[in-house]
Parts: C-alpha cells; structure tokens; sequence
C-alpha cells in the first residue's frame, strides 16, 4: 500500500500548490504550514493563520468564552487561543487519497492553540472538515452580503443574474442607472473585506461578490478555551485512504 508523509512545511510549499486552490488571494499570515510528501514530491499543504479579529460568527462557534470587556481584551483573547485554518491544498495527481483529510487531522492532533477553526464555502459540498472531526455551524448572511442582496432587490437582480452578467462579462449591457447604482454596491461591499479590497474592476467584484451570495458561508470549529492541547510527533506516516474526500 502506498504512503505518504506529513511534517512542518514552509511558505515556499503553499506557495508552489496556491493555483490549485479555488479561493484567490494569500492568506494574510502564516503561522504554522504542514506539507505531505508523496515520496519525494509535494503533494498537499495546509496552512494555518492568526484569527480575523472581527468575525461576525465567533460567538456562534465558541458562546461567551470570547467576550471581554474591551476590544483590546478581547484581541488578546483571541490571539492566545485560537488559530484558524486557511488553506487545504491537494496537488491534482494525488486527491482521492485522503490527503486533506490527513493533513486536517495532524494539524488537530497538536494544534497551536486550544481552539481551532476553519471558514469555507466549498466544504458545504465536500465535507472535508467534517471528515476530519471539527463540528460545522452553518452561518447566515455577513452583513456586507445582506447589503447587497437588498440593494440588487431593489434593482431587481439576483446573485444569480449577478454571476451571470460577471461569467460573460455583460455588467456593461445594463442601463446606466442601474449600473450607476450597482457599481458603488459593489466598491463598498469589496471594501468590507480585506481579501477584496484590492479590487476595483466592477466585474470583478460582482464575480467575487456572487460567488459569495451562492455559496453560504459554513464554519467548522474544534475545542474551546478549557481543551487541553495535547502533542505528537512531527512527522506522521499514513496510510492512503481512497475513500476519503480531499
């Protein structure tokens, strides 16, 4: 039976597998990354982050535990005890043997922090998380979705329509007014988010912003501020699991 490893990785790593991943973008810090080994050749990472300070949905995860009574408390808080995971990537050759799943777990086994979490959208269709023994939240709407979504109601736009228009590059075909409104929407909903800031093409924001009203938002979490953090060895040998999602 094939094997493959898993030990502490590098920027480098992430960095050599990043165009295989669907979210754009590099994560804003890097505080630990693991790498699987196929033999000699990379075959996954996972890279884990500091936490987003203001997460809409962190008290849904973990309750009172990170309440405090100023915001910098609660940063201190927050940046003692919890690290989010913010990438899984499996090179192509090697998905379908469990991996991702693997990498999740290793991480799990000796994590950095008590707690541990990870946002995605794509995992509402592969449960990888899940696989992995963290405990999913779904989550409505962030704020700066809800925004949108009612101004585009009132110009009677879908996130449908929205991804439609962006895929054939067609914002230009609607009437000016409705353009001269949209166009604000969607600068103020990319500037809401320091993953989209960046962007200012409006194509580009309403690709980014439909794919965010489609795909509901789901968080996955493990642990909390009482969780003992237990140790492991550095590097894991694993066996390939072919029925495992990646």
């Amino acid at each position: 039976m094939k094997r493959f490893t898993i030990e502490p990785g590098t920027r480098d790593d992430y960095l050599a597998l990043r165009d295989h991943h669907y979210a754009t973008g590099e994560p804003a810090t890097f505080a630990t990354v693991l790498r699987a080994n196929w033999g000699n050749i990379l075959a996954g990472v996972l890279v884990v982050s500091y936490p987003a300070l203001n997460a809409d949905w962190r008290h849904l995860a973990f309750g009172s535990e990170f309440s405090a009574s100023d915001n910098t408390a609660k940063a201190r808080l927050t940046n003692t005890h919890v690290r989010t995971i913010t990438r899984v990537i499996v090179d192509p050759r090697f998905r379908g043997n469990g991996i991702a799943t693997a990498l999740v777990r290793h991480y799990l086994l000796n994590p950095l922090t008590r707690c541990t979490e990870a946002v995605s959208v794509l995992n509402t269709f592969i449960p990888l998380f899940e696989h992995a023994g963290m405990r999913r939240i779904d989550l409505p709407p962030s704020q700066r979705d809800r925004a949108l979504l009612a101004r585009m109601y009132d110009l009677h736009l879908t996130p449908l329509d929205l991804a439609t228009l962006a895929a054939s590059c067609g914002l230009s075909s609607l009437n000016q007014r409705t353009l001269a409104t949209l166009h604000p929407e969607l600068l103020r909903w990319g500037q809401a988010h320091r993953g989209t800031r960046r962007y200012s093409c409006p194509t580009t924001l309403a690709r980014h912003a439909a794919r965010s009203l489609l795909l509901p938002r789901v968080v996955f979490v493990r642990g909390n501020l009482h969780s003992p953090v237990p140790t492991t060895k550095e590097v894991c040998h694993v066996d390939s699991l072919d029925s495992s999602h990646t």
